[in-house]
Parts: structure tokens; C-alpha cells; sequence
């Protein structure tokens, strides 16, 4: 089997005695300069093996600097995030409407998640996850979360609660907000 190269025009034979091609291809591969050195006394007298193992025992102290910065910054972190700014919408609900939560809030290690925990005319707090929305940041961001309807004279209370993403898991809580439904 033998094909011509379209780049040199060299015929290439395929064949258990010629697997790299004719002799004229042979030659050419044979006229290629390489430098042999023939001392060796360069190659293992110590120097370069002892600057890499300088460079190997300072490369692991950045590596074990860094990795210690990064473990004390992650457990410095023990407060809770912290909550800028609650929004509730309708602010004077009426019969029919469903009350709506925004809250914004931003950690160093970031937010994992927020609660809305509500109680309707003094029952029982039910806690509902709130969905994240929007990120400012990779440290916080926007979450919603919507409760109702609502009826006639309902009294309602709620708080937020946001965990952080520290390996302590910190958490932070507003304060308890009054909302009254009018008639």
C-alpha cells in the first residue's frame, strides 16, 4: 500500500519493512542535526536538583499560607448576615390580598438560605423558605416569599431568618413586623 505526501510529494510505502515510508524520506530524517552531548558531568551534579527542591519546599509554604488564610477567614465569620432591608407589599392589604416579603440581606460567606416565619391571628408560626431572586453579589442577594389570602380582620406577625454559608452556619432575624388587615 503506498500513497504520495501532499505536502512534499514524498511517496510513503506502508510495509512491515518500510512502516516510515522510501529511503529518500529515511535520508532526510537522517540529515536532521540534533546535539548529543557527550558529558554528563552537568546533569546530576546536584545544582538543579537542589534549586528544585527549593522552588518545591517554597511553592508548599504559599500553597500552606494560603490554604491557612482561607480556613481563618472562613471560621472568623461568626456573626449572622446581615438584613438591609425588608419591603412588604400591599403595605395596607385589604380582604382578597396576598402579602408579599422582600428582603435583602449579604454575608462574606454568603447566604444559604432565608425564612419568612408568619402566625395569622395568633395561631401557630409556620416558617416558609424563601426564593432567592436576584444576586448583588456572590455574598447575598434578593429573596421572596408571598403568604395569604388574607381575610377580614386578620391580624397578621412575621420575622425573617437568614443563614450564612460559614461553616458554623450563623444565622441573623428581624425584627417581629404587625400587619393588619383593613375592611
Amino acid at each position: 500500500m503506498a500513497f504520495t505526501n501532499i505536502f512534499s510529494g514524498n511517496r510513503v510505502v506502508f510495509s512491515p519493512q518500510h512502516i516510515w515510508g522510501t529511503a529518500n524520506f529515511r535520508e532526510r530524517l537522517n540529515n536532521i542535526p540534533l546535539e548529543i552531548s557527550s558529558s554528563t558531568e552537568n546533569l546530576w551534579d546536584g545544582r538543579d536538583l537542589r534549586n528544585q527542591t527549593k522552588l518545591i519546599g517554597i511553592g508548599t509554604m504559599v500553597i500552606l499560607m494560603l490554604s491557612g488564610i482561607i480556613v481563618i477567614d472562613l471560621f472568623d465569620d461568626v456573626e449572622g448576615p446581615r438584613i438591609y432591608e425588608v419591603n412588604v407589599s400591599p403595605q395596607k392589604p385589604v380582604v382578597g390580598d396576598r402579602i408579599s416579603v422582600t428582603v435583602y440581606c449579604v454575608d462574606p460567606s454568603g447566604i444559604s438560605s432565608v425564612s419568612l416565619s408568619y402566625s395569622l391571628n395568633g395561631q401557630e408560626w409556620q416558617v416558609k423558605d424563601m426564593t432567592f431572586y436576584t444576586c448583588f453579589c456572590s455574598a447575598g442577594g434578593r429573596w421572596i416569599a408571598n403568604f395569604g389570602p388574607l381575610e377580614q380582620g386578620d391580624a397578621v406577625k412575621f420575622f425573617i431568618t437568614a443563614y450564612d454559608d460559614a461553616p458554623l452556619i450563623n444565622h441573623a432575624e428581624t425584627q417581629v413586623f404587625n400587619i393588619q388587615v383593613e375592611s
